[in-house]
């Protein structure tokens, strides 16, 4: 486990939802290393992934990779109805703060979380900017409605 900086707990998750696999890797381990490789290799696989559809985001706050696929090739696609894919339009970003939303961390103390983790950004002016956007793209009058927006849709 020195691999994984002095991890004792790792998780892997594989899903299927809609026309994505997501699969999303976390450890327990002490953080991200500082070494300049470890952030080339992960912008390396970051743009593979981007080649094929996919998508990629890490989470310095839960110590989380997540990655999307595509599901189906292009020749599926064009036999499928179109079902709404929410998974796509959300970064690590939104995903954390309303992650956070979920386990009771006020609203205000996001951005103490986010700044010790070294997420951007992460000042409460856009946090609260990135949920009201939210909240007037989806119609949702409340953050709880917010939170279990993304429960439904199994986004967190």
């Amino acid at each position: 486990m020195n691999q994984h900086r002095n991890a004792f707990h790792i998780h892997w998750r594989f899903e299927r939802i809609a026309n994505h696999i997501l699969i999303s890797y976390g450890n327990n381990g002490s953080g991200t290393s500082d070494d300049q490789t470890v952030f080339d290799s992960l912008d390396t696989t970051k743009k593979r992934l981007e080649s094929i559809n996919g998508k990629m985001d890490y989470s310095p706050v839960f110590n989380e990779i997540r990655i999307q696929l595509p599901a189906k090739t292009d020749y599926q696609r064009q036999n499928t109805s179109k079902v709404p894919d929410y998974g796509s339009e959300f970064s690590v970003f939104d995903i954390t703060i309303v992650e956070l939303l979920s386990q009771g961390v006020p609203q205000k103390h996001i951005p103490e979380i986010l700044h010790s983790k070294n997420l951007r950004p992460s000042g409460l002016s856009s946090v609260e900017k990135r949920l009201n956007f939210i909240r007037e793209k989806y119609s949702l009058n409340s953050t709880s409605e917010i939170v279990a927006f993304f429960k439904d849709h199994r986004l967190i």
